[in-house]
Protein backbone atom coordinates (compact mmCIF):
# COMPACT_ATOMS: atom_id res chain seq x y z
CA UNK A 1 0.00 0.00 0.00
CA UNK A 2 2.84 2.33 0.87
CA UNK A 3 4.26 1.53 -2.42
CA UNK A 4 1.66 2.42 -4.58
CA UNK A 5 0.87 5.80 -2.38
CA UNK A 6 4.58 6.57 -3.08
CA UNK A 7 4.19 5.97 -6.75
CA UNK A 8 0.95 8.25 -6.39
CA UNK A 9 3.20 11.00 -5.50
CA UNK A 10 6.03 10.80 -7.56
CA UNK A 11 3.18 10.84 -10.93
CA UNK A 12 1.93 13.78 -9.26
CA UNK A 13 5.33 15.83 -9.27
CA UNK A 14 6.04 15.00 -12.98
CA UNK A 15 2.52 16.63 -13.84
CA UNK A 16 3.12 19.40 -11.81
CA UNK A 17 6.66 20.34 -13.33
CA UNK A 18 5.92 21.49 -16.57
CA UNK A 19 2.83 23.89 -17.71
CA UNK A 20 2.06 25.52 -20.81
CA UNK A 21 -0.01 29.12 -21.41
CA UNK A 22 -2.01 29.53 -24.75
CA UNK A 23 -1.67 32.96 -26.14
CA UNK A 24 -3.90 34.39 -28.87
CA UNK A 25 -4.41 37.59 -30.55
CA UNK A 26 -8.79 36.77 -29.93
CA UNK A 27 -7.75 35.68 -26.44
CA UNK A 28 -8.24 37.71 -23.05
CA UNK A 29 -6.04 38.40 -20.56
CA UNK A 30 -8.36 37.10 -18.21
CA UNK A 31 -8.30 34.10 -19.47
CA UNK A 32 -6.90 30.74 -17.66
CA UNK A 33 -4.03 30.61 -20.34
CA UNK A 34 -5.69 27.27 -21.84
CA UNK A 35 -5.96 26.14 -25.34
CA UNK A 36 -9.39 26.87 -24.72
CA UNK A 37 -9.24 29.99 -22.80
CA UNK A 38 -6.42 31.75 -23.73
CA UNK A 39 -4.61 34.88 -23.17
CA UNK A 40 -4.54 38.17 -25.38
CA UNK A 41 -0.77 39.08 -24.62
CA UNK A 42 2.26 37.84 -24.39
CA UNK A 43 4.15 40.04 -21.23
CA UNK A 44 0.71 39.34 -19.48
CA UNK A 45 1.59 35.65 -19.63
CA UNK A 46 5.08 35.52 -18.94
CA UNK A 47 3.86 37.62 -15.88
CA UNK A 48 1.52 34.68 -15.15
CA UNK A 49 4.32 32.32 -15.41
CA UNK A 50 6.54 34.37 -13.16
CA UNK A 51 3.88 33.98 -11.06
CA UNK A 52 3.00 30.16 -11.20
CA UNK A 53 7.08 29.29 -10.64
CA UNK A 54 7.35 31.78 -7.87
CA UNK A 55 4.01 29.86 -6.18
CA UNK A 56 6.40 26.48 -6.99
CA UNK A 57 3.45 25.41 -9.35
CA UNK A 58 5.38 24.35 -11.73
CA UNK A 59 9.49 24.67 -12.79
CA UNK A 60 9.10 24.92 -16.51
CA UNK A 61 6.37 26.94 -18.45
CA UNK A 62 6.12 27.12 -22.29
CA UNK A 63 3.95 30.21 -23.61
CA UNK A 64 2.51 29.28 -26.94
CA UNK A 65 1.85 31.88 -29.08
CA UNK A 66 -0.74 31.72 -31.83
CA UNK A 67 -0.75 33.11 -35.42
CA UNK A 68 -1.23 36.67 -35.69
CA UNK A 69 -0.11 40.17 -34.91
CA UNK A 70 0.36 41.28 -31.01
CA UNK A 71 0.97 44.94 -30.75
CA UNK A 72 3.03 45.61 -27.92
CA UNK A 73 1.78 48.15 -25.85
CA UNK A 74 4.47 48.12 -22.79
CA UNK A 75 8.15 46.65 -23.64
CA UNK A 76 8.15 42.81 -23.03
CA UNK A 77 10.96 42.39 -20.04
CA UNK A 78 12.54 38.91 -19.91
CA UNK A 79 14.18 39.06 -16.99
CA UNK A 80 17.11 35.98 -15.64
CA UNK A 81 14.84 34.57 -13.03
CA UNK A 82 12.49 33.80 -16.44
CA UNK A 83 15.46 31.08 -16.59
CA UNK A 84 12.80 27.90 -17.16
CA UNK A 85 10.25 30.14 -19.15
CA UNK A 86 9.90 29.08 -22.88
CA UNK A 87 8.29 31.61 -25.74
CA UNK A 88 7.24 29.51 -29.10
CA UNK A 89 5.56 29.97 -32.32
CA UNK A 90 2.72 27.47 -32.05
CA UNK A 91 1.78 28.37 -35.40
CA UNK A 92 3.40 30.32 -38.54
CA UNK A 93 2.75 34.14 -38.77
CA UNK A 94 3.75 35.31 -35.73
CA UNK A 95 4.15 38.89 -35.37
CA UNK A 96 5.08 40.95 -32.50
CA UNK A 97 5.26 44.60 -33.53
CA UNK A 98 6.19 47.90 -31.33
CA UNK A 99 4.56 49.97 -33.90
CA UNK A 100 1.87 52.46 -33.99
CA UNK A 101 -0.84 53.25 -36.36
CA UNK A 102 -0.15 56.71 -38.29
CA UNK A 103 -3.39 58.23 -39.61
CA UNK A 104 -5.27 61.52 -39.86
CA UNK A 105 -2.82 61.90 -43.49
CA UNK A 106 -3.39 65.72 -45.96
CA UNK A 107 -1.61 67.25 -47.52
CA UNK A 108 0.25 70.48 -46.48
CA UNK A 109 2.58 72.91 -47.87
CA UNK A 110 4.69 72.35 -50.96
CA UNK A 111 2.13 69.21 -51.38
CA UNK A 112 4.43 67.45 -48.85
CA UNK A 113 1.78 64.52 -47.23
CA UNK A 114 2.08 65.15 -43.49
CA UNK A 115 0.05 63.69 -40.36
CA UNK A 116 0.58 63.91 -36.62
CA UNK A 117 3.13 62.03 -34.87
CA UNK A 118 1.76 59.51 -32.19
CA UNK A 119 2.99 60.52 -28.73
CA UNK A 120 6.63 59.10 -28.18
CA UNK A 121 9.62 59.14 -30.66
CA UNK A 122 10.30 56.81 -33.54
CA UNK A 123 12.79 56.47 -35.99
CA UNK A 124 11.58 54.24 -38.23
CA UNK A 125 8.23 54.54 -40.80
CA UNK A 126 6.82 51.82 -42.99
CA UNK A 127 4.55 52.23 -45.85
CA UNK A 128 2.48 49.51 -47.20
CA UNK A 129 5.47 46.97 -45.68
CA UNK A 130 8.55 49.15 -47.30
CA UNK A 131 10.34 51.08 -44.78
CA UNK A 132 10.82 54.44 -46.00
CA UNK A 133 13.67 56.55 -46.15
CA UNK A 134 14.53 59.21 -43.65
CA UNK A 135 15.53 62.81 -44.89
CA UNK A 136 18.85 63.21 -44.85
CA UNK A 137 21.94 65.12 -46.96
CA UNK A 138 23.01 63.85 -49.93
CA UNK A 139 26.31 62.26 -50.13
CA UNK A 140 28.64 61.74 -47.25
CA UNK A 141 30.97 64.59 -46.31
CA UNK A 142 33.95 64.71 -43.76
CA UNK A 143 33.88 66.22 -40.65
CA UNK A 144 36.57 69.16 -40.26
CA UNK A 145 37.60 68.62 -36.85
CA UNK A 146 36.11 68.25 -33.23
CA UNK A 147 37.06 70.24 -30.03
CA UNK A 148 36.64 67.18 -26.96
CA UNK A 149 36.97 70.34 -24.56
CA UNK A 150 34.28 72.63 -25.70
CA UNK A 151 32.03 69.13 -26.67
CA UNK A 152 31.57 70.93 -30.57
CA UNK A 153 32.06 68.66 -33.42
CA UNK A 154 33.38 71.60 -37.00
CA UNK A 155 31.85 70.32 -39.95
CA UNK A 156 31.35 72.13 -43.28
CA UNK A 157 27.97 74.48 -43.60
CA UNK A 158 25.23 73.08 -45.81
CA UNK A 159 23.09 74.54 -48.03
CA UNK A 160 20.27 75.56 -45.48
CA UNK A 161 20.54 76.33 -41.57
CA UNK A 162 18.01 73.61 -40.28
CA UNK A 163 15.15 75.81 -39.25
CA UNK A 164 14.93 73.02 -35.69
CA UNK A 165 18.15 72.48 -35.07
CA UNK A 166 16.91 70.06 -32.15
CA UNK A 167 15.30 67.79 -34.01
CA UNK A 168 18.29 67.19 -36.49
CA UNK A 169 19.94 64.24 -35.91
CA UNK A 170 23.88 63.34 -37.11
CA UNK A 171 25.03 59.96 -38.20
CA UNK A 172 29.02 59.02 -38.15
CA UNK A 173 30.37 56.42 -39.75
CA UNK A 174 33.60 56.59 -37.57
CA UNK A 175 36.17 53.40 -38.14
CA UNK A 176 34.27 49.81 -37.04
CA UNK A 177 31.36 52.00 -35.76
CA UNK A 178 28.32 54.04 -36.35
CA UNK A 179 27.49 56.73 -33.92
CA UNK A 180 23.54 58.85 -33.92
CA UNK A 181 23.94 61.72 -32.22
CA UNK A 182 21.39 63.85 -31.69
CA UNK A 183 22.14 67.88 -31.93
CA UNK A 184 20.95 70.52 -29.45
CA UNK A 185 22.36 73.38 -31.00
CA UNK A 186 24.46 74.15 -34.44
CA UNK A 187 26.28 77.55 -34.95
CA UNK A 188 27.57 79.16 -38.11
CA UNK A 189 31.22 80.56 -38.16
CA UNK A 190 32.26 81.16 -41.55
CA UNK A 191 31.93 78.31 -43.62
CA UNK A 192 31.48 75.74 -41.24
CA UNK A 193 28.96 74.55 -38.32
CA UNK A 194 29.56 73.93 -35.16
CA UNK A 195 27.09 70.90 -33.34
CA UNK A 196 26.86 70.24 -30.04
CA UNK A 197 24.64 67.28 -29.12
CA UNK A 198 22.20 65.81 -26.67
CA UNK A 199 22.95 63.57 -23.48
CA UNK A 200 24.06 60.99 -23.15
CA UNK A 201 25.79 60.75 -26.53
CA UNK A 202 27.17 64.14 -26.16
CA UNK A 203 29.64 63.16 -23.78
CA UNK A 204 30.23 59.88 -24.44
CA UNK A 205 31.08 60.66 -28.00
CA UNK A 206 33.61 62.93 -27.17
CA UNK A 207 35.19 61.27 -24.01
CA UNK A 208 35.88 57.96 -25.57
CA UNK A 209 38.94 57.26 -26.97
CA UNK A 210 38.12 54.80 -29.90
CA UNK A 211 36.80 54.73 -32.49
CA UNK A 212 37.61 58.58 -33.09
CA UNK A 213 35.56 60.90 -35.55
CA UNK A 214 38.67 62.64 -36.43
CA UNK A 215 42.23 60.80 -36.83
CA UNK A 216 44.30 63.63 -36.86
CA UNK A 217 48.13 62.93 -39.16
CA UNK A 218 50.31 61.17 -37.12
CA UNK A 219 48.16 58.31 -37.02
CA UNK A 220 47.71 58.10 -40.75
CA UNK A 221 44.36 55.80 -40.57
CA UNK A 222 41.73 56.45 -43.20
CA UNK A 223 41.48 60.09 -42.30
CA UNK A 224 38.76 61.86 -40.95
CA UNK A 225 34.67 59.97 -40.45
CA UNK A 226 32.16 60.51 -42.89
CA UNK A 227 28.80 61.70 -41.90
CA UNK A 228 25.41 62.63 -43.12
CA UNK A 229 22.31 65.13 -41.06
CA UNK A 230 18.91 63.38 -41.07
CA UNK A 231 15.60 64.46 -39.61
CA UNK A 232 15.11 67.99 -41.10
CA UNK A 233 12.50 69.52 -43.10
CA UNK A 234 15.09 71.36 -45.31
CA UNK A 235 16.46 68.54 -47.01
CA UNK A 236 13.68 66.73 -47.39
CA UNK A 237 13.20 65.02 -51.08
CA UNK A 238 16.85 65.51 -51.31
CA UNK A 239 17.81 62.06 -50.23
CA UNK A 240 14.70 60.55 -48.68
CA UNK A 241 10.82 61.07 -47.83
CA UNK A 242 10.06 60.79 -44.03
CA UNK A 243 10.99 63.47 -41.71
Amino acid sequence: MKWFAGLFFLMNVMWVSAADIWVSPSGNDGGDGSRESPMATIGAALRRAREMRRLKMTDRVTIWVRGGEYVLTEPLFVRPEDSGVTIAAADEGVVVSGGVAVNGWRKGKGGIWEADAPGRGFRQLWVNGVKAVRAREEGMPRILGVDKKEQVMWVPAGKVMPSKPDQVEMVIHQMWAIAVLRVKTIEKVGDRWGLRFGEPEGHIEFEHPWPAAVIDSGHKQNGNSAYYLTNAIEIFGSAGGMV
